[in-house]
């Protein structure tokens, strides 16, 4: 789709006033690149000065602000384009993070957004269960502050907040409200959180999308449901590490296991053991995603006795084993989500 009649003029007149400044400086070459991107080359007077000329005139005479990100510097035209990628990145973690002053290359966080602490990440779990929108959005909103505490590339923040959509499908899940139905603005959410600019976007979508969800979540509950089955699933939820069995569960509630067994599978459609199953799946695959996490601890940390075990349980779960998982990034940031879709839809 191309560029119309008034867009066009804009970017010749952004142009223009950049193209002035820059001049006024010896050792300045601007370039014109796309999507409304200039590189200006730098080589000589002050950059600090520039960079605060180009900030206020495009303000004054373009009514716009302006994003800057640098490079480190360059020892010779054969780094050009080196440069320029830097430059790039830079720039789009000005624009996420909304930064009116200059991102630096070097200044960017090269290390994976930590996950978030166990106990936090149930937090937002449980009150996305009990559909308390306000609850759940300040456990959320506390999930996103890490996302500040240091610059991290836009691709990194991304992969983050897809960790934190996972908690809200696990929780629409719950209830049988299956994510591929919960559009948002006509888009899966996924997808759409994928397509925005900022950080702040990023935070406004999570708000009305949690909302939405929670109200969701409110309507499918059903009148007839037990508070013997939630009472079972968020015990399973914080001891899932333990050696749980039908039959300590039973005692939990004050049921014989065959009982117990009949009811669970009446009021969520699945057996105990499969609901077990999928809760320690999930904290394995969460557990993968830490490069320094090992294979057998990650066994017993989700209640496994021995790693061969865990490995054919978790292969037999999600179509991969824990070694291709943890090595393959594409698998954790997309077949994941496609295959949990898929199990999602034909639960329902």
């Amino acid at each position: 789709m191309g560029k119309t009649e008034r867009e066009k003029k804009s970017e010749i007149l952004v142009y223009n006033i950049l193209d002035q400044i820059c001049k006024r400086q010896p050792g300045n070459e601007i370039f014109p690149l796309e999507k409304g991107e200039f590189l200006i080359v730098h080589s000589g007077g002050n950059w600090k000065n520039l960079r605060t000329q180009l900030s206020a005139s495009m303000i004054e005479y373009a009514n716009t602000n302006v994003f800057f990100g640098s490079s480190s510097i360059l020892n010779g035209h054969q780094e050009f384009e080196i440069g320029m990628d830097q430059s790039k990145e830079a720039v789009e973690c000005a624009v996420f993070y909304n930064q009116d002053k200059e991102i630096e290359y070097e200044n960017i966080c090269r290390f994976p957004v930590p996950s978030s602490p166990y106990q936090q990440e149930q937090e937002l779990f449980q009150s996305l269960l009990s559909s308390d929108q306000d609850a759940a959005w300040n456990n959320c909103k506390n999930m996103l502050v890490k996302l500040k505490a240091d610059c991290y590339p836009p691709a990194e923040c991304f992969s983050y907040l897809m960790e934190i959509l996972d908690i809200y499908r696990r929780a629409a899940k719950e209830f049988r409200v299956p994510l591929h139905s919960m559009e948002f603005k006509g888009r899966n959410i996924c997808e759409y959180i994928k397509d925005l600019s900022t950080l702040q976007e990023c935070e406004l979508a999570f708000y009305e999308f949690t909302g939405k969800l929670t109200d969701a979540v409110r309507k499918s509950r059903l009148p007839r449901e037990r508070d013997e089955i939630l009472t079972i699933k968020q015990h399973v939820m914080l001891y899932y590490k333990d050696n749980i069995d039908l039959n300590t569960i039973a005692k939990l509630v004050n049921m014989s296991p065959s009982h117990l067994s009949s009811l669970f599978k009446k009021e969520t459609g699945e057996n105990f053991s499969t609901y077990l199953t999928e809760v320690r799946m999930e904290a394995a695959k969460r557990l993968l995603k830490s490069p320094h996490a090992l294979i057998y601890e990650v066994a017993e940390q989700t209640g496994y006795a021995n790693s061969s075990y865990f490995g054919k349980a978790f292969k037999k779960f999600y179509g991969f084993t824990p070694e291709e998982y943890k090595k393959n990034s594409n698998i954790q940031e997309r077949s994941f989500l496609t295959m949990q879709e898929s199990k999602d839809t034909e639960s329902t």
